[in-house]
């Protein structure tokens, strides 16, 4: 395993180069190294004892001679010094800090752990610098307040990367074959109390050694012969199993929700099965070996369960009687219609937002910066909306086989009307409507006003409809099932928004909308060209409210989706308003 302890030694080193603003080509060649490393085959002592480490693709003789040190003497001299150079390494331990953004904290403002940081966020300091602004400043302080959420839980958007990143560490560890995402977070749950790993491996000790030596590691909370608990640097709880590649289909379904796994188990008894805690036995009291999840359910006469519908919530039912849902899934998303630029407190251009958008393999998006009312996130003046729409009508001219929609995330005001005319939103492709002010208000209130804008024409989407912030704000009072009732009478669609910590529709919300036929935008609500990937959140939240593709009007094409907006109704409003 010396080749990965030497490996992350490397990568440590780039990240460092890279936080202290040293050479790009000098960061990419620890960076291509600790790749190599991390996939050498050979032993890397073979190769030291032989003189053939710079044979290594990557490795030259600067890095092969730090590699050769770290092997004889166990440290890297190069490494101490750079740790020295940069104690305010710490700041990376933050989500959503990087290099770039650490150097700007301590060169800026002298900020070297997260007590000054915390300290400068609630001295509104830290929006003032290049690059930054109070949207930075909010996002910082949501990463900060997640590690340490009260109810000792973690959202959902912070701990798929991180679960992501270990497996990427682990997986090429020798014996390894694949590595899951088990639990809550398999099935998408907002917020999880953990990460569960589980490992198809021949070789547990390899992968056990591995996970609780990794740099990632902060603290080793148990560890056995075939699993281990860790506490990684950001504070979060990780749980990893390990199961010989036989037993690993069962495990795989065994650790994805116990309700669900329980019903199933029911089943399985009343034909005749046994099912233990690690293993079935058919009627001969045989162990039973399955090929995948899916053969488990077709054993038993039932469909598959997708795992975020594994809740014991009646999905054993409808997979017993066949009317599961047809899930959305993220491949059929065509575009994002809800997203913030420059224009008022995105960070990206349109331009920048649309070719995100097309490598994502979008054929369409909605430019939806905020109204004029909302000034705290440089909401648009009237002539400010009308000069980004020329904007936009000259991009359009340059786009091939891609349209980029005209539109508003218009506030909702406190007397149920909207912050720009309608002569105003009647030139928009979309109006996506909101509230931003006013929660403290009565349920009664603040569903009069959300209904009555639903009724006006020109609203298409109700963005963000309950308006909770998970772990730092409850859903204002608001009567869901009205709103519901009243889309489904105006033909206003509701939105799942995907930012993390919203994820608003809830799947409970959602189930409702399928009952009643009411029409669902998955939006990711991106502020930036990064936040567009938090569409896969939302088509999670959609999925576990049994919403199908057919709900989701962003699967629809663009033309498609242009006819079910409310056009029949506008089309009508402009003639009679305008004459035309």
């Amino acid at each position: 395993m010396k080749h990965l302890s030497i490996a992350w030694k490397m990568r440590e080193i780039a990240e460092l180069l890279e936080l202290l603003g040293e050479n790009s080509f000098k960061v990419r060649a620890y960076q291509q190294a600790a790749t190599n490393l991390e996939q050498l085959t050979a032993d890397l002592e073979d190769l030291w004892r032989q003189g053939q480490l710079t044979e290594i693709p990557g490795v030259g003789r600067s890095i092969a001679s730090q590699i050769e040190e770290v092997l004889s003497t166990g440290e890297s001299t190069y490494l101490k010094e750079l740790r020295q150079k940069a104690p305010f390494s710490q700041l990376l331990d933050i989500p959503g800090i990087g290099p770039r953004m650490a150097r700007t904290l301590n060169e800026s403002l002298g900020i070297t752990n997260i007590t000054e940081l915390i300290a400068a966020l609630e001295a509104k300091k830290v929006r003032e610098l290049p690059g930054m602004n109070s949207r930075t400043e909010n996002n910082l302080i949501k990463s900060i307040q997640q590690i340490g959420a009260e109810d000792g839980t973690i959202l959902l958007g912070m701990a798929l990367p991180i679960a992501r990143e270990l497996i990427s560490r682990l997986q090429v560890v020798h014996g390894v074959q694949e590595i899951w995402i088990v639990g809550s977070a398999r099935r998408y749950v907002e917020a999880v109390s953990d990460i569960d790993l589980l490992v198809n491996t021949t070789q547990p000790e390899n992968v056990l050694k591995v996970l609780t030596t990794m740099p990632e590691c902060r603290e080793v909370l148990t560890s056995g012969s075939n699993r281990a608990i860790i506490r990684t640097r950001q504070g979060i709880r990780v749980e990893l199993i390990t199961v010989q590649p036989e037993d690993f289909p069962l495990t795989l379904f065994m650790t994805t929700g116990k309700e669900h796994v329980r019903q199933v188990e029911e089943l399985a008894i009343e034909q005749g099965y046994t099912c233990n805690y690690d293993h079935w036995l058919d009627v001969h009291g045989q162990k039973m070996v399955f090929a995948s999840e899916e053969e488990i359910y077709q054993t038993l006469g039932i469909s598959y369960v997708i795992p975020e519908l594994r809740e014991g919530q009646g999905e054993v039912q409808a997979a017993k009687e066949g009317w599961l849902p047809r899930s959305v899934n993220l491949e059929q998303i065509k575009g994002d219609l809800h997203l913030h630029t420059r224009w008022s407190d995105g960070v990206n251009t349109i331009e920048e937002m649309v070719n995100k958008g097309r490598s994502l393999g979008y054929t369409y998006m909605a430019i939806c910066d905020h109204s004029r009312s909302l000034k705290i996130a440089k909401g648009m003046s009237i002539e400010m909306l009308l000069e980004q729409l020329k904007a936009i009508d000259e991009l359009n001219s340059k786009l091939d086989g891609f349209r980029l929609l005209k539109g508003i995330e218009v506030d909702i005001l406190k007397d149920g009307g909207l912050d720009y005319p309608d002569e105003v939103l009647a030139q928009l492709d979309i109006v996506v409507a909101s509230l931003h002010t006013g929660f403290n208000a009565t349920q009664e209130e603040i569903t009069g006003r959300m209904i009555q804008a639903m009724h006006n024409p020109y609203v298409d989407v109700i963005a963000h409809p309950t308006g909770r912030l998970i772990h730092r704000r409850k859903a204002y009072a608001i009567d869901l099932e009205q709103i519901i009732l009243a889309a489904k009478e105006t033909g206003t669609i509701l939105e799942v928004n995907a930012t993390p910590d919203r994820l608003d529709l809830s799947a409970e919300h959602l189930k409702l909308c399928k009952v009643h036929g009411v029409m669902i935008a998955i939006n990711s609500d991106a502020h930036s060209v990064g936040q567009m990937d938090y569409m896969e959140y939302g088509v999670g939240m959609a999925r576990r409210g049994w919403i199908e593709d057919k709900d989701v009007i962003n699967t629809y094409t663009l033309d498609e989706l242009l006819s079910l907006l409310k056009k029949d109704i506008k089309s009508s409003v402009r003639s009679k308003e305008f004459g035309v």
